[in-house]
């Protein structure tokens, strides 16, 4: 057994639960893998203690009424704060309760609710999703084929009130398929409209050109859940990606974005560090990598990076190996990550 393969059961191990005796005995003999589990017992004695010291005086537990970002910004806290354990240990204790996390699919609670949807034009052949979170400033940008040209939508999820969901929607639509600036600059022109989205609903948005954009969704609860979508073995997606490069933290971000089709990627946009693109395909100036449920591993100029994912990857059986592509094509405006997806020759050829 490798450690990959192991790792999972580190946490039931710490718990007492029964696991298989290889990976019982991996961890046992492995160096790395005994030092996580030292690890995760010290770590999660961090957070109890933090969530104690958190606690209001009258010894309420911290999630009968929590703020908003509450836990998030006790993870900040849990990442930034002095600790006794070296840098390196932490960080990756800190892999190991996120990574054990995120292959389940699990939604952060104390963010409020998750819009999770997809949209697609009556006329094209693309089909894109994204999620947003309610309170969040964050917008997800997509674009795609049109039965005329190409698209371009920017969203943001303004609210939830009985199950309805407010969103801001503003598009556009180009003869060619544009650059990426150009799109975004299209888009920050454009008219917005309010549209409320209902379970259950086919929200119908029209376009400049005619044609109309389709959108269907679900909204999940604020509290932690396993219902990430299944995906199928032509689609991959990531979402609210940590990516971490030889254990220290690189970049992250609450957005999410999805991709199917005959060629489909993922991409995380970061300043001054390029974009990081997953395939299922290679490509020319691409390395293989492995995802395995919410986490993918690779390799790229002699350093060793590890993207978690809220939800899984990829379909199919796991481990799957997928391919990354870098480059330094980041939009000069771009002042925080954010996440893009589609047809990976388009988004990587086409300039920024």
């Amino acid at each position: 057994m490798e450690c990959h393969e192991a790792l999972p059961f580190v946490s039931p191990l710490h718990d007492g639960e029964i696991v298989p005796r290889t990976a019982a005995e991996h961890i046992g003999t492995c160096g790395a893998c005994s030092q996580c589990l030292k690890d995760y017992a010290e770590i999660g004695a961090e957070l109890r203690l933090m969530a104690s010291l958190a606690s209001e005086p009258d010894s309420k537990p911290l999630w009968a009424s929590p703020p908003a970002r509450s836990w998030h910004a006790l993870w900040k806290r849990f990442l930034t704060r002095p600790v006794r354990l070296p840098r390196f240990a932490l960080g990756l204790g800190a892999l190991v309760i996120l990574t054990l996390s995120t292959g389940l699919g699990v939604i952060w609670a104390g963010r409020g609710e998750s819009f999770q949807f997809q949209v697609a034009s009556t006329g094209g052949s693309d089909t894109l999703s994204g999620g947003l979170d309610v309170g969040s400033e964050g917008t997800v940008q997509l674009g795609g084929r049109a039965s005329h040209g190409f698209w371009a939508a920017k969203f943001k999820l303004l609210s939830v009130e009985n199950g309805v969901a407010r969103l801001d929607v503003r598009n556009r639509s180009f003869e060619t398929d544009p650059k990426a600036a150009e799109a975004r600059q299209a888009l920050d022109a454009a008219a917005d409209h309010v549209y409320e989205y209902y379970p259950g609903q086919t929200l119908t948005i029209p376009l400049e050109d005619g044609d109309l954009l389709t959108l269907t969704g679900k909204l999940t609860e604020k509290q932690p859940e396993t219902n990430a979508p299944t995906l199928a073995t032509n689609q991959i997606q990531i979402n609210r990606p940590v990516l971490f490069r030889d254990g220290k933290l690189v970049a992250e971000t609450e957005e999410g974005s999805s991709a199917g089709g005959n060629d489909p990627a993922v991409a995380l946009l970061i300043p001054n560090e390029g974009r990081y693109f997953l395939m299922l395909k290679a490509r020319e100036g691409a390395v293989p990598g492995e995802a395995y449920f919410g986490q993918a591993r690779f390799q790229l100029e002699g350093k060793n990076y590890l993207l978690a994912s809220a939800w899984a990857i990829t379909g199919g059986e796991q481990p799957r190996q997928i391919w990354i592509y870098h480059d330094q094509a980041t939009a000069a405006d771009l002042s925080r990550p954010a996440v893009a997806a589609g047809n990976a020759a388009r988004l990587i050829e086409k300039p920024e």
